[in-house]
């Protein structure tokens, strides 16, 4: 089972990205801060954080991953008159994770950085051009 810090601290990049995937419910270890919860660890959430940068960001991956794996082994059961059809958990988390990109987009084009942002339009946005000689003295005004 993964473990992670429990209950999850919303204070923390890991808990917050923790509870934008609802993994909160955990068993308690014995007498530990930790708890075993029923779909990430804290070191694959981390992992994601430093693949997306952002809780949004992060949950869209770990969210794909999750697509992925439910996609590898969906299946449809019939038996009499029960059905279960979980061929389409992938295409639904998809779905999730686009959502959670575009809160991402949305969040960055508020702070002036991101896909979408064009030069100029926020702070921390600039160009940089790239030449093939060597800047002169001369070539920069302060």
């Amino acid at each position: 089972m993964p473990t992670g810090i429990a209950p999850p601290d919303p204070t923390t990049l890991i808990g917050r990205l923790r509870i934008l995937l609802g993994d909160i419910s955990y068993t308690s270890t014995d007498g530990m801060p930790t708890g075993e919860y029923a779909v990430f660890g804290d070191s694959e959430l981390q992992a994601f954080l430093e693949e997306g940068a952002t809780p949004l960001r992060a949950a869209a991956i770990a969210t794909r991953r999750l697509a992925l794996e439910y996609s590898a082994s969906a299946q449809s059961i019939r038996t009499d008159d029960i059905a279960i059809d979980l061929r389409s958990r992938g295409k639904d988390l998809i779905e999730v994770a686009k959502s959670f990109t575009e809160s991402a987009n949305i969040q960055d084009a508020a702070q002036g950085i991101g896909p979408g942002v064009k030069p100029g339009d926020g702070p921390d946005v600039f160009l940089v051009a790239p030449s093939r000689r060597i800047p002169r003295v001369g070539d920069f005004v302060v």
